[in-house]
């Protein structure tokens, strides 16, 4: 009777998570429109506030980053209160340092005043008084009711930052190091909040030797100082049921500040200092996840060798933890689709970038591949780091109606023609969304020619600001309705050929949580999945899901799947705009010498490749083969076209 009523307490804090979880969403959808942000709002400058409290140096400035986006999560879990100026539009550098030798001396988008006013001009903040806090000591005495107290967290076991962030979700606890950068926060926080007292101690608690202790209960050690501190958060949050099963985050530990310290991309990036390391190392993408009581690790995916960062655990011990973890939240969500953020931090460890086993893109998808195979989708915020994503979630969605698919006119079959599709991606991941609108979509030549626009519906949930900003700007050469890699990042070879102890295929699971989400947000295709194996079992479900096609991003022969059009995706990222170029001359100069008896079709994957670039290609090619002819078109009609073609063979 006991365990009965157990299971059932357990099962009733999952379902508050994850109604709590789901508030944000109902609340903004319900919200009358215009949209009013009700209360009070406090903004908090923190670039300003180093500058004026003298937090000089990247250890310091990121101890305090652990304690502010915390705090953050905390106070923004039922409604939007605290706002932080303090990331920057980096894919203005990613773009213009590809052909603009002067792109140090431009002005980089402080993307989270773009919003910020954005709200104000839509009137989001009418109805509320919003307040600048100037310090530390005004921030925590405003918001002191929501503080239960301070947790101390280990530099010497670098994963127990993560672990003190599990405890800011569901203890509302704020994490601080006593030795971190001098441990200069330690002391302001005595100074100017003595009432704030730890109310849980993580130094010394992890040595990979003596049994981790809870409440009186003793767990056996796993051998790794780094695996005891997530067996503590396994038992102490997942396992009871206090952390959300549903919402995990896979964010690199405080290892990247020590021997580990690793700039993205010095070269083009480097003139920025902490204000590009700090965020493309995700300081500040952790307020969304504390405020879903997310599940916070980080741990090497591989088996067959051990981390760098942590060289003398037992062989595998990473792993073994990583299915430890995604078992018991697969369990407690019964199966259901959840979704992980974070991505692995190849310029940092676990890749042969860094000097271990692995190349970086396989790592990825095996990543992505236990994810999938305990059905987690993920939220790929990959380098580029995002800002008051727990402020975001409350902005309203696009509504049904507004979302619902808009079709276009059919194209008549011309054998003659080169059809291509334009494909504006990757828009997988919040962080890489919230940063394309000013760069990529706000582009002067978006609208001179068709373009298929890529979102996974399931960014609705941290992003819904950006979705709203791109349906309501749209012109008629933008498509929209579509997705890339899933409803979520999925490997889908991973719901039929499971990596670890789940059997049960994820296939009937994955179709009813990206069925949902299509129909919703007016999603109808979707233009390529990854996967290094095309497989018929995984293939035929998404034909069920996205019955007028889908797309592969590895070589395979265009083909019908029960009636549904496949095709394979060309790729081409902002560093291969020539090899772009060179592609789509030849698809021209085949086309006047008239190479092909039947008409052809391509579709090209643009990775952060903004119009103009495109359309100044398209624009020249037009004038040099006035005889070809190649028509750009929108995705509807590609695979209407396609379908036709195999049909008639």
């Amino acid at each position: 009777m006991q365990k009965v009523r157990s299971k059932m307490k357990m099962k009733l804090r999952i379902m508050i998570l994850t109604l709590a979880g789901m508030a944000a969403a109902v609340w903004a959808t319900g919200a009358a429109d215009p949209y009013r942000v009700p209360g009070e709002v406090v903004t908090f400058d923190v670039w300003k506030y180093f500058d004026d409290a003298g937090i000089e140096g990247t250890e310091q400035r990121a101890d305090m980053l652990y304690f502010l986006t915390s705090l953050q999560g905390i106070v923004n879990r039922e409604q939007p209160r605290l706002y932080l100026f303090v990331s920057l539009a980096l894919f203005d550098i990613e773009i213009g340092h590809h052909d603009d030798p002067d792109y140090k001396s431009k002005p980089v988008t402080e993307i989270d005043r773009y919003w910020f006013e954005h709200f104000r001009q839509e009137g989001y903040f009418d109805d509320c008084s919003v307040q600048e806090a100037a310090g530390l000591k005004e921030l925590v005495e405003y918001f002191r009711s929501d503080i239960s107290g301070l947790v101390l967290w280990d530099t010497k076991v670098p994963a127990s930052v993560n672990v003190a962030m599990m405890a800011a979700g569901c203890e509302g606890l704020l994490p601080v190091s006593k030795d971190l950068g001098g441990g200069k926060l330690w002391k302001r926080l005595e100074g100017e909040c003595p009432e704030l007292k730890v109310k849980l101690d993580l130094a010394g608690k992890f040595d990979g030797k003596k049994d981790v202790e809870i409440d009186g209960k003793k767990f056996p050690t796993t051998g790794s100082a780094k695996n005891d501190a997530y067996l503590y958060a396994i038992e102490k949050y997942l396992r009871p049921g206090l952390s959300n099963p549903y919402k995990m985050w896979f964010n690199c530990d405080a290892s990247m500040l020590g021997k580990f310290r690793s700039f993205y991309n010095r070269n083009c990036y480097g003139f920025l200092g902490d204000k590009n390391e700090l965020q493309q190392n995700g300081m500040y993408n952790a307020d969304y996840w504390v405020s879903q009581k997310a599940f916070i690790f980080d741990l090497l995916p591989w088996a067959d060798h051990t981390p760098a960062d942590d060289p003398d655990q037992p062989l595998g011990t990473d792993n073994k933890t990583w299915h430890d973890i995604l078992e018991i939240s697969y369990n407690q969500r019964e199966g259901k689709f959840g979704v992980a953020g974070g991505f692995v931090p190849w310029w940092i460890k676990y890749t042969s970038h860094t000097g271990e086993k692995h190349p970086d893109v396989a790592t990825e998808w095996e990543f992505v591949a236990l994810l999938t195979s305990y059905n987690m989708g993920n939220d790929a915020d990959a380098a580029f780091g995002i800002a008051n994503s727990s402020f975001f979630q409350y902005m309203p969605k696009v509504s049904k109606e507004e979302a619902k698919f808009r079709d276009s006119e059919p194209m008549a079959y011309d054998e003659e023609k080169t059809y291509v599709a334009v494909l504006m991606l990757d828009y997988d991941g919040s962080a890489w969304l919230n940063q394309m609108v000013p760069t990529i979509y706000n582009d002067p030549m978006r609208g001179k020619m068709v373009l298929n626009w890529c979102l996974n519906p399931i960014l609705n949930e941290r992003i819904p600001h950006v979705f709203r900003y791109i349906y309501k700007n749209r012109t008629a050469n933008d498509c929209l309705g579509l997705s890339g890699d899933g409803a979520a990042y999925i490997q889908p070879d991973s719901l039929v050929n499971r990596k670890g102890r789940i059997s049960e295929s994820g296939v009937p699971y994955y179709e009813s949580f990206a069925k949902e989400l299509n129909e919703r947000y007016g999603v109808e295709y979707n233009v390529f999945y990854i996967d290094d194996k095309f497989g018929l079992e995984w293939a035929e479900m998404a034909a069920r899901i996205t019955p007028k096609g889908f797309g592969f991003n590895c070589p395979i022969e265009s083909q019908l799947v029960n009636g549904t059009p496949v095709n394979f995706v060309e790729m081409f990222h902002i560093s291969q705009v020539k090899g772009l170029g060179r592609r789509l001359e030849d698809l021209y100069k085949n086309s006047v010498e008239g190479k092909y008896s039947e008409a052809q079709l391509h579709s090209l994957r643009c990775i952060l490749i903004p119009p103009h670039k495109i359309y100044s290609i398209v624009e020249r090619l037009d004038k040099k083969y006035p005889a070809a002819k190649v028509e750009f078109v929108d995705i509807p009609n590609y695979y209407r076209l396609l379908k036709y073609k195999l049909e008639n063979k």
